[in-house]
């Protein structure tokens, strides 16, 4: 994706994230999937940067629907999507999950939080950090190890 388009990708989700708090679940969803109609254009063109803003729009729907309690199942179904599409890169992942672990925990199902989590505390663990990022990496695994610890007790 060229950088101009980027930008534009970014703008777009960041004007609906700016209303996470004070829109209800369904006009966040709404928000993204216009994003990703709008870049639909770029399906014929550049099919690579048409399936990261699919990433992006399906991480942010499910950050979404966490954040507005919707169903397990829905955030479930949500996830998969994710998972399917693959994440758009290596820290979004726990970013995304660390959230759904804590709402799986809250609904009463810790077993799904152990379930999506322990592959990433996996992954985290085998890579190397990103030059850069080695804080970033750090408190990210600990913070899913940590999690997944409290799971053991649940």
């Amino acid at each position: 994706m060229d950088q101009r388009t980027e930008e534009q990708v970014g703008e777009a989700i960041n004007e609906v994230l700016k209303h996470m708090e004070d829109w209800p679940y369904e006009k966040l969803a709404d928000g993204f999937r216009a994003i990703q109609e709008r870049f639909n254009w770029l399906a014929a063109s550049a099919p690579a940067a048409f399936r990261e803003v699919e990433r992006r729009v399906a991480e942010d729907t499910l950050l979404a629907a966490e954040v507005k309690e919707r169903s397990i199942m829905e955030c479930e179904s949500l996830l998969e999507r994710v998972l399917e599409l693959g994440w758009s890169d290596r820290y979004r992942a726990p970013e995304v999950l660390l959230p759904f672990g804590r709402y799986c925990i809250d609904q009463g199902r810790p077993d799904l939080a152990r379930r999506y989590l322990k592959p990433v505390a996996a992954e985290l663990a085998a890579i190397p950090p990103a030059s850069g990022e080695e804080q970033l990496h750090g408190n990210l695994l600990a913070a899913v190890r940590k999690m997944l610890d409290g799971l053991s007790e649940c």
